[in-house]
């Protein structure tokens, strides 16, 4: 069998990106084909029910990198593509060695190939076998050693055009592939000490009927619940199976499922804060000077900064990796979704509870979710996060 076409890679990379983790229900076939080897490489961790998260070495991987340097670096790192690729840079620093390049040896060495130039030697040493040093054989020697170690491989041609911009000979690709010898460095972090469950903010619009009411929403991505990683909302498990009560009105649904999701969770939270904040002294606001965006926390009628800002260290006050920095567009949905089913509202330039959603507060099922126990202390921390802010 083939190797999996690199353009099926991009998808599920992509998906990777915005909500941390997949099941492979998600992909197609063609995208399925990558997950032993993405597994394999370290990108992905294999939970249960067919499920993959993203490991912090892909988490390490730079946000902003264009689609075809993420490609390489996920694929050069991939065992046996990175192995092969080793054995064409090997090959070439050979044939330069018997032409007495060594000032340009010695300058890829050190500087271009200080990531990957430990696997040279251990390939080079396991070629020559104690038979003496490669680079003092016959140059047909050389070809025929390292064609017989390729002859053992399956052909990655359609990889090199991919992601090398060319296939052929060995001795072709040696340039290609020191152009883009960065990619060998995975930025593989030394690992990163932080066991709290990620978050990230899920794109997605409010459901809505013929009608223009509120809707339950259709099992898609963004609505699948996940294991490990909160980037989506979750209103089913991968089955399609609903996780929430059916017998709610759908506002109520919406409000509880929304209210998992940590980044509207610590809105709503800051929310609930201003409202128990009226019985003590230096009350919270939310202030609203124009934008929903632009939305403004004072404490004791001092501004404390945007929620656009603070944001992200409630997310982590809650005790989740706060992935996300919304922008004020994304944040000003966030209110807007609130105040859509029925949560929050907009009352004399304030962002407060809706009296209705107010009194449920204490009733049994929703004090359970954001009141009681574990959560009446994520909801202390809270507050008190944002009253010492400075």
């Amino acid at each position: 069998m083939s190797w999996p076409d690199p353009a099926a890679l991009s998808s599920l990379l992509t998906h990777l990106s915005n909500y941390g983790e997949l099941y492979s229900a998600e992909l197609d076939w063609a995208a399925q084909r990558w997950l032993p080897l993405l597994d394999e490489a370290g990108w992905v961790t294999p939970l249960t029910g067919g499920a993959y998260a993203m490991t912090n070495a892909y988490l390490a991987l730079a946000a902003d990198l264009p689609e075809s340097e993420c490609l390489r670096r996920v694929c050069f790192a991939i065992p046996a593509y990175r192995r092969y690729l080793v054995a064409v840079l090997a090959e070439g620093l050979v044939l330069a060695g018997q032409l007495d390049y060594h000032e340009k040896l010695e300058q890829w060495v050190a500087r271009d190939l200080t990531g990957i130039a430990r696997e040279i030697n251990m390939l080079l040493d396991e070629l020559e076998a104690d038979q003496g040093r490669m680079v003092e054989w016959p140059s047909e020697r050389i070809a025929t050693c390292f064609a017989d170690w390729r002859a053992q491989c399956k052909s990655f041609v359609h990889w090199d055009r991919v992601l090398l911009g060319l296939s052929g000979a060995p001795t072709h690709l040696f340039t290609a592939v020191m152009s883009h010898a960065d990619a060998f460095s995975t930025h593989r972090p030394a690992m990163i000490l932080d066991d709290r469950p990620v978050a990230r903010l899920p794109d997605f619009e409010l459901t809505k009927d013929t009608g223009g009411h509120l809707a339950l929403p259709p099992h898609v991505i963004w609505s699948t619940g996940r294991q490990l990683v909160h980037s989506s909302l979750p209103f089913f498990d991968a089955r399609s199976k609903p996780l929430y009560d059916a017998t709610q009105p759908v506002p109520v649904i919406w409000q509880d499922v929304l209210a998992q999701q940590p980044y509207y969770r610590a809105v709503l939270r800051t929310g609930i804060a201003v409202r128990l904040s009226d019985y003590v002294p230096n009350a919270l606001t939310l202030f609203v000077p124009d934008d929903l965006g632009d939305t403004r926390v004072l404490v004791g009628g001092r501004e404390r900064g945007s929620l656009v800002e603070l944001l992200p260290g409630l997310v982590a006050t809650m005790g989740y990796r706060a992935l996300c920095k919304p922008s004020p567009a994304r944040v000003g949905r966030i209110l807007e979704h609130w105040i859509a089913v029925g949560a929050l509202e907009v009352r004399d330039g304030r962002v407060l509870l809706q009296e209705s959603y107010a009194r449920t507060l204490h009733e049994r099922r929703r004090a359970t979710l954001l009141l009681r126990g574990s959560a009446r202390e994520e909801q202390m921390r809270i507050e008190k996060h944002l009253k010492e802010m400075t």
